[in-house]
């Protein structure tokens, strides 16, 4: 991801730095307009919070609505005075988001009143019925997508009997059944999909950069470091490059999504488990000299920040550190909003030491 695209930063950059602190300045306006019974902060904040979230869901990827809940609690917790309220108003924020995470879902789901699409007859449509059950059976095991094990299994069997009837030309028929029913049953957010969701945000962000950077070790003793070719913007440096994270998937990859092949498919982890296992002892100390440069770099950001603003700051920076985890430190700073969370603190910090030096410079 190194060399992404103007479109992909951007987006990284309001999913990881820009909403998620608009998102907190909206929770916190919420939680006033209640202290006060005032329903118009109440309701502002609440749109606010409400429409970041809408940004950041465009693309259908839930997993990007974790870092908007790191920076809106920590910021939450940080704006408190006491441990009650600072219990209370944590409580409250994530309470504020789920409440318009779910409304976004039943919105998206009831589509205003328009007929959800057969995924099974877009397929056919489309003639990608081998990528969609290629997609479906990469997440029949433990689901995905937002959805659950028994939806992924009655898609699958929807697919191979639409194909094996030969039903294509039946368009109107399937949008008309799916009006009435998705899944055998209303759609709906219910309680298997709300544990899935937080089974599948728990799982990636804990479990995954740990089991995936066993698979890179597990790499480099079967095959041997791959060089200096392993690191970013090793083409531009070195005129070579190896992608690793594409070998160690295809390696590894598609034993553990039982056979799910995709050509594109990529097993990318942190700098910190992959630099060690690609260089020993020089790795470890790269990857150190890394996260120091980088905490340098936040510290000077955040310096001449005034206290109201700093738990802002704590919870942008915790969303770099989350993100560190699972991927190369290239990747974090211009795919993943790093660069523009640190531009968005050293902005600000530069804006409120100019005007602090205007008012003590003032006759």
């Amino acid at each position: 991801l190194a060399g992404s695209t103007l479109a992909t930063s951007s987006y990284g950059a309001l999913a990881n730095a820009a909403a998620p602190v608009a998102a907190a300045i909206g929770v916190m306006q919420a939680l006033r307009g209640v202290r006060m019974r005032n329903p118009i902060p109440l309701l502002l904040g609440l749109l606010i919070t409400f429409g970041c979230i809408v940004a950041i869901m465009l693309p259908g990827a839930k997993g990007l609505t974790l870092p908007l809940l790191i920076v809106v609690f920590l910021s939450a917790i940080g704006w408190s005075s006491t441990w009650i309220s600072k219990i209370i108003t944590g409580t409250a924020s994530i309470l504020c988001i789920a409440t318009t995470l779910s409304a976004f879902e039943l919105i998206r789901e009831r589509g205003g009143g328009s007929s959800p699409y057969d995924f099974a007859e877009c397929a056919i449509q489309l003639n990608s019925v081998k990528e969609a059950r290629e997609l479906l059976r990469s997440i029949e095991t433990d689901g995905g997508l937002g959805l659950t094990r028994r939806q992924v299994a009655i898609l699958i069997d929807s697919l191979d009997n639409k194909v094996q009837a030969g039903l294509q030309s039946q368009t109107q028929a399937g949008l008309q059944s799916a009006s009435k029913s998705q899944f055998g049953r209303p759609r709906t957010a219910d309680t298997a999909r709300a544990s899935t969701y937080l089974h599948a945000l728990f799982y990636r962000s804990f479990v995954s950069p740990i089991q995936v950077a066993a698979w890179h070790k597990l790499f480099v003793e079967e095959n041997g470091p791959p060089g200096l070719g392993a690191l970013p913007l090793a083409r531009k440096l070195f005129g070579y490059s190896v992608d690793v994270t594409s070998l160690v998937y295809h390696r590894y990859g598609v034993v553990y999504s039982a056979g799910d092949a995709t050509s594109t498919s990529t097993a990318p982890t942190s700098f910190i488990f992959a630099y060690p296992a690609y260089f020993g002892i020089y790795g470890l100390a790269l990857a150190l000299i890394v996260i120091l440069a980088l905490d340098t770099v936040c510290g000077l950001a955040v310096r001449r920040l005034p206290l109201n603003v700093l738990p802002l700051a704590i919870g942008l920076v915790a969303v770099i550190a989350l993100n560190m985890i699972t991927s190369d430190i290239v990747v974090v700073m211009l795919s993943h909003g790093g660069a523009a969370a640190v531009l968005l603190l050293a902005c600000y910090s530069a804006a409120n030491h100019f005007s602090q030096n205007r008012l003590a410079n003032r006759p």
